[in-house]
This record gives C-alpha cells, structure tokens and sequence, in this order.
C-alpha cells in the first residue's frame, strides 16, 4: 500500500482556499504543486513525488481552493469503491453535515476555481507568502501549463512541467497554449512522456520555445504511469535540476 506524506500543517488562506504543507518547515527551498483539474487521476503519482521531495530535505506546498476542498470532501479515494447507485447518497450525507460549503460545488463556481486566470491569480497571491524560500514550481497537465504561466514571477526560481497540454488530442494546435513558451526567462524542464497524446516526442520541433526550456522525454504516456526504471530516471532529472537540499551523495531509492 503506499504510504501518504505527512503533512505538517494546514494553513487557510483569506476563507478562499488552503495550504497543505509537507516537510521541513525551514527548508531553503519550497516545491509548489499545481496539480491537474481532477485530482484522482494524479493521487498515487502525486504521494510519491511528494514523499520523495520530503525525505530529500525539501519544503512541499499545495493550494487547494475552497472548491477543490469540497469536491475532495465528498469524493474521497474510498468513493470509488462504492457502488454507483450508492454514492449520490452517501454525498447527500456528507454535505448534510457540511451544509455551508454548498455555494462552493456549485457548477458555476467549480468552473470559476478551475479556470487558469483564478488559479493563476491565487497562485500570484501565494508565492509572497513563502518568504525567503527558493520557490520551484512544479505543474502537472494543466497545472503545468499554469506553472509555466507563473514561471517569471518574482520569487520563482525555476519551474517543472510534468505532461504539459501543447495540444487537445481532439482539437490540435492551440497557440494559446505555447505562445508564452517562446519568451519565459526562468529555467523551465519539461518531463514529457514520448507517447503523450497532449505533445509527445517531436512537439518540440512544432512550437517555439524559449532557450531557458529543456524537454525530456519518458517511456509513458500522459497518464505518467512507470516503471521503476523509469521512474528512478524521473528522480534523477529532478534531481539535477531542482538542486539537492541534503549530501548530493546520496543515492537515489524508489518507493
């Protein structure tokens, strides 16, 4: 069974939203998360990077906005296992026990907490809030779309994009997608599975980026499913980009 980081601390953020933090709290550096719009499909991969991040001395940041908090409150991973005819019921009863956050599942306001310009709005808002700590931010799919978008602000060191979206596997090229590609300034590493539907080997000669972007690729798709040998590569690139906070001796492990 894995096993899932300890978080520290939890921190509310103006009623909008909250903080989950993991790790050392006085880190030199601080990973932030930008996860994609469903976060089940990214639960497993999402406990083991930020395990590994943590027991390599690192600071680790998510924001959650209230709509986020709500949906994760009546879909929690035990949900799945639970019958369909049964779960519409079993969401009526926890929201009878939470029935204030109602307004927040709405549709109208799940859309507004998913849309780029208020996630990007609340993460210009929480970069400042990190102090003097190296910020890395760290996007999967969409969220590495938003973390590239946030690359050159101040306080942003570098940043990781795990499966970016180049394209919609049913629409094609987007240019608002890229277009900021070509002029981002902060260091930027792109970890791209070779089969991803979303930009696979190759996207790279289709769209104009910035010299401060390198891309590499990984036998997976845009599931970011791997092998151990795979994902120890994954680790490594990591590694040799975001720095080390401890012995750069140190041997890499799976988990």
């Amino acid at each position: 069974m894995l096993a899932v980081p300890h978080r520290n601390i939890r921190m509310d953020i103006h009623g909008q939203g909250e903080l989950e933090i993991y790790g050392a709290l006085d880190a030199g550096t601080t990973i932030v998360f930008c996860g994609r719009d469903d976060f089940r499909r990214d639960d497993e991969f999402l406990c083991r990077l930020i395990g590994y991040f943590t027991r390599q001395g690192f600071r680790v940041v998510q924001y959650l906005s209230r709509a986020d908090l709500n949906f994760r409150r009546t879909n929690p991973p035990w949900m799945q296992r639970v019958p369909k005819p049964f779960r519409s019921f079993l969401k009526l009863l926890i929201l009878l026990v939470h029935p204030f956050q109602w307004g927040h599942l709405s549709p109208s306001h799940r859309a507004r907490a998913k849309s780029l310009e208020y996630r990007l709005q609340s993460l210009q808002e929480l970069v400042p809030l990190l102090g003097e700590s190296k910020v890395v931010l760290a996007g999967r799919s969409s969220g590495a779309r938003l973390a590239s978008l946030a690359a050159d602000l101040p306080g942003v060191e570098k940043v990781v994009c795990m499966g970016y979206p180049f394209q919609h596997p049913a629409i094609g090229p987007d240019p608002a997608r890229v277009r900021h590609l070509a002029t981002v300034k902060s260091p930027v590493l792109v970890l791209q599975g070779r089969k991803d539907p979303y930009g696979g080997e190759g996207i790279e000669d289709c769209n104009e980026l910035s010299p401060s972007i390198q891309i590499q690729f990984l036998d997976t798709d845009h599931s970011f499913h791997f092998e151990d040998e795979e994902w120890l590569r994954l680790l490594r690139l990591l590694d040799q980009f975001v720095g080390s906070q401890q012995d750069s001796g140190r041997a890499v492990q799976v988990s």
